[in-house]
């Protein structure tokens, strides 16, 4: 199982420390063991995810088989002529059996299906290697190539669990050898032969068996990896959007969401409301009460700021200093302007004494320019920007303490 096939079959929980120790001790087990096999827990995980997908390739290998199994009986021309049309009808009767396994084998739990697998295959190689009998035509023992193939096929292209191929074969050494003796004198020659075609397949078996198992753990090894990786990209992309004094987006952060939505031609004719909000006579507040009082009292605004927006596409950044900055969606101005009151109002609410005021007030307030525009080709968020600061800029030769609205209608 490769690699983006872990990746995608694996659900959220999958990397819980317990299991990646698994992973990890399987791993070092398979590199210095000969093990086709994995401990409890791991074999019935490894069988869970790699079902689909191996129901599959078994469905499909035994199609090919079916149609394989079936144009064997054109060697029955040649090796038992005088069988006449019986070796075809024994074929056919027992393709039901390939027919069992495609529809039933997918469905069924997996030591189930191998046993379903390994029955169905002992009794067609049987069948194959009872064909032999019903001739007296001197060259009929080279039709017991036709069940040696079948166990080759079973062994190298259905590809049951190995401890299962291993049953299979002994069954099939087992009835082919006894048929290829009492049929005649090349029966001892057959059953060498067929012995070196068991040898081979099951070494092959063994091989594809373990392959698949230490494949599907590194699979999970680079998953897991690629996963921590993914996590670590996106902590440092958090951190570096995230402003470290109040723990809203910072500048960069508001610069890289208008960039996405601008350029984004689905967007195309969405309305926008930029708030743009600053914190009144704040370096007054920093001389009297100091920095530590003057990051504490950032950090409170900025909660309240971003409590204030309700929907998911919205934004509340730290635009620089004291200075704030939200983005609203598919809203008009007068929404705006709603929003940007409870801004004003909640910052007030918080009740931060601010004794330093020039204007006599004796709480923290924040003055808010509001300025609206529509997404269209070629735009970008600095019109809005341009125009929100100059109804800041009105608002704070207004008085403070309030909300002013730009005339201006940005694209």
């Amino acid at each position: 199982m490769s690699f983006e096939r872990v990746r995608r079959t694996q659900e959220p929980d999958l990397w819980d420390a317990e299991f990646v120790r698994a992973v990890e001790a399987e791993i070092s087990r398979f590199q210095t063991s000969n093990s086709a096999t994995f401990a409890g827990g791991m074999e019935r995980r490894y069988e869970r995810d790699t079902h689909d997908a191996r129901t599959q390739s078994l469905q499909l290998t035994m199609v090919l088989g079916g149609i394989c199994f079936l144009l064997t009986s054109l060697t029955d021309i040649a090796f038992v002529p005088d069988i006449g049309w019986r070796g075809v009808l024994m074929r056919v009767a027992a393709f039901p059996l390939f027919m069992m396994v495609i529809v039933l084998g997918p469905g069924m739990e997996p030591l189930r299906r191998e046993v379903l697998m390994v029955t169905a295959g002992v009794v067609l190689v049987a069948l194959l290697a009872f064909i032999p009998l019903l001739s007296s035509a001197p060259q009929a023992a080279l039709s017991f190539m036709c069940a040696i193939f079948a166990v080759a096929f079973g062994n190298t292209a259905v590809v049951p669990r190995f401890r299962h191929a291993c049953i299979f074969t002994a069954l099939c050494v087992v009835i082919i050898g006894a048929l290829a003796i009492w049929q005649g004198p090349f029966g001892w020659a057959i059953t060498i032969e067929l012995v070196l075609v068991a040898v081979f397949t099951l070494f092959a078996n063994y091989r594809i068996e373990r392959g698949d198992r230490l494949e599907y753990l590194l699979g999970l090894y680079h998953a897991k990896r690629a996963a921590d990786l993914n996590a670590d990209r996106e902590k440092l992309k958090e951190l570096a959007e995230t402003d470290a004094l109040t723990g809203v987006p910072n500048r960069a952060a508001f610069n890289n969401y208008c960039a996405a939505l601008y350029d984004d031609p689905a967007n195309d004719g969405r309305q926008v409301v930029l708030l743009l909000a600053d914190v009144d006579y704040f370096k007054d507040y920093n001389d009297h009460y100091g920095h530590v009082a003057g990051d504490l009292c950032l950090k409170a605004i900025a909660e309240k700021l971003a409590g204030t927006l309700r929907n998911r596409g919205d934004l509340v950044a730290r635009f620089g200093g004291e200075e704030f900055v939200a983005c609203i969606l598919d809203v008009g101005g007068a929404h705006g302007e709603a929003v940007a009151r409870r801004m004003c109002d909640g910052v007030r609410s918080l009740k931060l004494p601010h004794a330093n005021r020039k204007d006599g007030d004796s709480f923290v307030t924040i003055s808010i320019g509001v300025a609206t525009g529509r997404i269209e080709a070629g735009s970008d968020i600095d019109e809005l920007v341009e125009a929100a600061d100059k109804a800041l800029y009105a608002a704070k030769r207004n008085g403070r303490n309030r909300i002013e609205i730009s005339l201006q209608t940005a694209a």
